[in-house]
């Protein structure tokens, strides 16, 4: 099996895939895929040595700053630290 291991300045991700694939919140409206709003969340798969994230964390991302990278048949991106614009954290009630 291959991976990706990245330059400096990047994070090699994958993004999670949306939960409501063909339809509306309301589940009563069929929505294109197409036209449906993006998540811009992924998992951090591997890490450049100057990105501070960890391996596993779920990230925020800047929707245009990726690109797409396709190892052993399954999709990936790379985005450069400054594009991402935080982690996805669990808070305690």
């Amino acid at each position: 099996m291959q991976t990706i291991q990245p330059a400096e300045d990047y994070a090699f991700i994958k993004k999670k895939e949306q939960a409501n694939k063909g339809k509306s919140k309301s589940g009563l409206l069929y929505i294109p895929e197409t036209a449906q709003e993006q998540l811009n969340i992924a998992t951090v798969i591997n890490v450049g040595s100057n990105v501070k994230y960890e391996l596993d964390d779920e990230i925020l991302y800047k929707p245009y700053a990726v690109i797409d990278v396709k190892v052993n048949d399954e999709a990936y991106l790379m985005v450069n630290k400054e594009d991402i614009i935080g982690k996805i954290v669990d808070v305690a009630s």
